[in-house]
């Protein structure tokens, strides 16, 4: 099993770093399709300025979510990935998916200096019943081993 693929079957307690208050993008696309594929998964977003967003309630910090969560999704930029790793690191989390240019050597390495498990790519390709760019695009991942 790829380490996508685990992090999603191991992680039912999600802080989510990235959604925007238009309530559209790539990161609102990952978020909908989370709840989609897993409806039993705690997913709590979190942002440092916004208290709802999509009409969901927002914390400000992973330390405030109760429990806490066990795993993070961040689909940010890279300067403001390492203040979501830090946040997730100081709440209690565990794991974290660097999602698309959330990722790259240095946040990667401040996540695994934070004691982090550190996975990463596209989490699209691995949500079941995704549309028609995602499919196209997890059939080539698949074809080429990466998923």
């Amino acid at each position: 099993m790829k380490p996508q693929s685990q992090f999603l079957a191991n992680a039912e307690h999600l802080a989510f770093y990235g959604l925007k208050r238009e309530g559209k993008g790539y990161a609102h696309d990952v978020f909908q399709g989370l709840h989609r594929a897993h409806p039993d998964y705690v997913i709590t977003a979190v942002h440092p300025e916004a208290v709802e967003l999509d009409g969901l309630p927002v914390v400000k910090s992973a330390a405030s979510i109760e429990p806490a969560p066990d795993s993070a999704i961040v689909v940010l930029k890279p300067a403001q990935a390492a203040r979501a790793i830090d946040d997730a690191a100081q709440g209690g989390v565990r794991r974290v998916w660097l999602a698309m240019n959330a990722c790259n050597p240095s946040t990667r390495r401040l996540a695994q200096d934070r004691g982090l498990a550190v996975v990463s790519g596209c989490p699209l390709l691995f949500l079941p019943d995704q549309e028609l760019p995602h499919r196209v695009h997890r059939w080539l991942a698949q074809l080429f081993g990466r998923v």
